[in-house]
């Protein structure tokens, strides 16, 4: 197992430190980088760069600061595209201020193993990827942004995170309730009529009606029942269930339930109850004992595909249970 000594903190990062704490600009770190040098009599703190760079690895979170002045990087390792084995004996993070060219950002903590490192082999032997944790110090930085690759992978740490944050998915049911207001409309104008009324409108359009109690309803929508609205439900599965509230609430259509396909395959479709005409959004959730990860990959007015991550391995795509839920009309 490898053992590197403590991450050492680089002239220039000192420098880029003491700039962002001037300016107001985000520290941000962009890569770590992975050698094979060997340390001889250099000196870390003046050290631009690591000795024989060989692997640029990404960042795996958001990071975080684990106490004053120390934050806290994970990045990922594959040799998914690695050519030629090494050592890793070197480590060296890169940065830059928030808003300045990547070419300006330079080495700012360096660690190096020596001899007391593991062998990485070339892609023609793949490993499994790995998350590691690397602590730098960040000083007074004005703040510390990571810059994330888009083949960066998430770990189970910072999912749990995720998950407990109340915020963690705003943008999503903002979207959902964005298109729900877009579904209904306070006034009763003839470009309106397929959207469903407010309950101020109904309230309104009733008023002109002779209602005093339930039985009046009864009596008003007698020549109007609920089939010949379009209303239709059949909660009877749980694994498979829909509400169709009809013309008066602009044709919306709610449905869900649980999909228990478990295999290694790389997905699998779950057909819905009730077609839609237009499907707005799926949603879905692992069910179960595992630690992998769920999403929807597509989705069609009839069915929508499930891909599950073994682990949070985005190479290995298997089937999981969830339970799901999906809006339209």
């Amino acid at each position: 197992m490898a053992k590197y000594p403590s991450i050492s903190q680089t002239k220039n990062g000192r420098i880029l430190i003491a700039k962002s704490n001037a300016t107001g600009k985000a520290l941000k770190p962009i890569k770590v980088v992975a050698g094979d040098g060997q340390l001889t009599n250099q000196n870390i703190e003046t050290m631009e760069n690591v000795i024989n760079p060989l692997l640029e690895l990404p960042f795996a979170s958001p990071g975080r600061f684990v106490k004053e002045g120390q934050f806290q990087l994970d990045f990922a390792l594959s040799n998914e595209h690695l050519e030629h084995g090494f050592y890793a004996r070197e480590i060296g993070v890169f940065a830059k201020l928030d808003g300045e060219d990547d070419s300006t950002a330079v080495m700012i903590a360096y660690t190096n193993g020596g001899n007391f490192v593991d062998y990485i082999p070339a892609k023609d032997t793949p490993i499994n990827s790995k998350v590691f944790e690397v602590t730098i110090a960040v000083d007074n930085a004005a703040n510390v942004i990571v810059q994330r690759s888009d083949a960066a992978y998430i770990t189970a740490g910072e999912m749990e995170r995720h998950n407990e944050s109340k915020h963690a998915h705003d943008n999503r049911f903002n979207a959902i309730i964005e298109k729900v207001n877009n579904m209904i409309t306070q006034t009763d104008d003839s470009d309106k009529q397929s959207l469903a009324p407010t309950l101020a409108l109904v309230k309104t359009l009733l008023s002109n009606l002779n209602i005093k109690n339930s039985k009046d309803v009864i009596k008003a929508i007698d020549t109007e029942t609920l089939a010949s609205l379009g209303v239709r439900y059949d909660l009877s599965n749980p694994s498979a269930w829909y509400i169709s509230f009809g013309k008066l609430f602009g044709g919306l259509i709610i449905q869900g339930g649980k999909d228990n396909k478990y295999s290694d395959a790389t997905s699998a479709w779950v057909a819905f109850p009730l077609a839609f005409n237009h499907c707005f959004t799926v949603v879905a959730t692992i069910v179960g004992p595992y630690s992998d990860s769920i999403k929807v990959y597509q989705y069609t007015n009839t069915a929508f595909e499930k891909v599950s991550y073994y682990n949070f391995d985005s190479k290995r795509s298997v089937i999981r249970p969830c339970m799901w839920i999906a809006i339209g009309n």
